[in-house]
């Protein structure tokens, strides 16, 4: 370990319970290299992920839409949840669970919504898979009545 920054992190390893495998503080996989050198999500400093798994990590969004709004990101870079493996998928909706009881517990919400955007026109904006787990709360603006249906303007009417 030759910076401090490198004994931080290794400091970091130690003393808590959020595992820092996978990545050093530059965003660089093990080993040094990059998985993609323009995209946002792999180039995200280390001590910005609140919850970590050996292939997905959650970090607040940058622009969250609620209190509390978490980005859940796979490490490996790709576009899509088709293109997941099922151990990513696995690891995603472990993530998700772990998400819950970590919100649960410092922000207390009264409702969720989980959602993936896959492709541009569905709204996806980094081009790296990631999943929204938005905490919600009574009074908070949206009235979701009709649920996902209310994704497309002027639906939402009738259905399940």
């Amino acid at each position: 370990m030759d910076s401090g920054k490198d004994v931080f992190m290794y400091r970091m390893e130690e003393c808590s319970s959020i595992r820092l495998t996978g990545f050093d503080g530059e965003g660089r996989r093990e080993g040094g290299a990059r998985e993609s050198e323009d995209c946002l999500f792999c180039w995200v400093d280390a001590m910005a992920r609140v919850l970590v798994h050996d292939r997905v990590y959650a970090r607040f969004d940058r622009y969250p839409v609620s209190r509390g709004h978490l980005l859940i990101i796979t490490k490996r870079h790709f576009a899509d949840y088709f293109e997941a493996t099922r151990e990513e998928k696995i690891a995603i909706l472990d993530m998700v669970d772990r998400a819950k009881q970590f919100l649960d517990s410092g922000y207390h919400p009264d409702g969720y919504n989980i959602g993936v955007n896959i492709g541009q026109v569905a709204g996806q904006a980094v081009m790296h898979l990631h999943i929204h787990v938005i905490p919600r709360y009574k009074g908070d603006g949206q009235n979701l009545g009709g649920g996902m249906r209310r994704v497309i303007p002027g639906t939402g009417e009738g259905g399940e």
